[in-house]
């Protein structure tokens, strides 16, 4: 197991190394040196508090609800008239009721929460790792506690140096938690406990609703439990907020979330169809799709093609993430709920940078099937692939603004075009239907992976 913590510290370094070129590059193209990778999320564990990005808005949006005496159509006044950016549920407003409600201070609450849940994403992260290590290397049964203890160390750290999970943490975003319940969610699937699973994916699912996805995702491979693990924790939270803020509100809610689809952001952290559709009309009309700077009250305009790109691409996404299953279990099992919790994210018409923290989970699981296996996955192709996917997905690339507004400006979707050959990647391992051992006595190993 020595061999295997040398590969991961050879490939944080590398990370390290990647990062730094990417800070010097943007010098030398004359932007001021970001806070990348590296310091990103290891900063923010020392700063005295963190971002208000998501709790400043649900604040706003408390008040609004308070000055209407309870009594408006929260979403269509406030968001598609006045143009404030509330877009979670209204049951997220409860977090703000009660903070109040018991005169805490946000800041506190906000920087406290939102270290836990970092500490939840590092070991949920060196857990699954580890977990898919056991299925595929015999050696990491008979490695000393120290070897282990390492690896685990080791694979916890590249989530201080992940730039998605990074920045919802220095935001001050929700999706910080959302990230570490993705992770956890993996690790309880991958460990037999489905009814966890379920619960933590139907907490993120009344933060988010796209998640509600994986309903549909659990009634077609008939896994009841997790079916109604899901819909027991989504729906105690959504009825809790009906009783306070009233039925109607949901349904102001759902005619919000037409509006989003129809308008989404063009602004370069959308990292989606939409965006990037957005972002191509920047060229051509850069005061109304708003590239390179974040507008607090403002949408691109409503485009048919760029609302038909972004429901056909949805569509897809949706689909080869719902249907096909594979028959086998176990690890193929485990690349599938992956599957279905990135193309519900890559689907939404707004996935910013951020919601791309559920990725790190992922890689967790599959790097050990590209080292470590006895599969036809098992060369150099997929180790390079993978390293490449990681690198890009997990680095801000902050000087691709130096082309926002020429038809090159398709390279700021990098981030999404990674999630994109992760999505193909793991997609290839379901289909695969058996994996193709290279040596030829792998009875014992087939069964340890089904």
């Amino acid at each position: 197991m020595k061999r295997i913590n040398t590969y991961l510290f050879l490939l944080l370094g590398l990370d390290i190394i990647f990062a730094l070129l990417i800070g010097v590059i943007g010098s030398f193209l004359g932007y001021e040196w970001q806070i990348n990778t590296i310091t990103t999320t290891v900063w923010s564990l020392f700063e005295r508090k963190y971002g208000d990005d998501s709790w400043k808005v649900m604040g706003i949006a408390w008040q609004y609800w308070l000055d209407h005496n309870k009594d408006v159509a929260l979403y269509s006044e406030m968001l598609i008239k006045d143009g404030i950016k509330f877009i979670y549920p209204p049951n997220t407003l409860l977090i703000i009721k009660y903070l109040l409600e018991f005169q805490t201070d946000f800041n506190v609450f906000f920087t406290g929460v939102a270290r836990f849940f970092l500490l939840v994403n590092i070991a949920a992260v060196a857990l699954v790792a580890f977990r898919s290590l056991k299925l595929f290397d015999d050696q990491s049964d008979t490695s000393s506690w120290l070897d282990k203890t390492v690896f685990i160390f080791l694979a916890g750290l590249f989530t201080l140096v992940y730039y998605p999970i990074g920045v919802a943490i220095s935001l001050g975003q929700s999706q910080a938690w959302l990230n570490a319940l993705f992770a956890v969610a993996l690790l309880c699937y991958m460990t037999g406990h489905a009814g966890l699973a379920g619960i933590f994916i139907g907490i993120m699912a009344s933060f988010k609703p796209q998640y509600g996805l994986f309903l549909i995702w659990g009634l077609l491979r008939r896994d009841w439990k997790f079916i109604m693990a899901i819909l027991s924790s989504a729906l105690v939270i959504v009825i809790w907020g009906a009783l306070e803020f009233g039925i109607f509100t949901y349904f102001d809610y759902l005619k919000a979330l037409g509006y989003l689809s129809k308008h989404g952001e063009a602004f370069m952290s959308n990292q989606s169809v939409n965006g990037l559709l957005n972002r191509f009309l920047s060229v051509s009309h850069p005061d109304s799709f708003n590239n390179v700077r974040w507008l607090a009250r403002y949408y691109p305009p409503y485009i048919v093609w760029v609302y038909l790109g972004t429901m056909l691409s949805s569509l897809v996404l949706i689909g080869f993430s719902i249907f096909g299953k594979s028959k086998q279990g176990g690890y193929i099992s485990y690349v599938d709920f992956c599957i279905m919790g990135l193309g519900s994210t890559m689907a939404s018409p707004i996935a910013w940078e951020h919601h791309y923290g559920i990725l790190l989970p992922i890689l967790a699981l599959l790097g050990p099937l590209f080292w470590f296996s006895k599969t036809k996955f098992n060369i150099p192709f997929y180790r390079v692939l993978f390293i490449m996917l990681y690198l890009i997905s997990g680095n801000l690339f902050w000087f691709l603004r130096e082309w926002a507004y020429t038809y090159w400006n398709f390279v700021q979707s990098l981030l999404f075009f990674a999630a994109g050959g992760m999505f193909l990647l793991m997609l290839k391992i379901r289909y695969s239907n058996q994996f193709e051992f290279i040596e030829n006595d792998n009875n014992s190993d087939m069964e340890k992976i089904k």
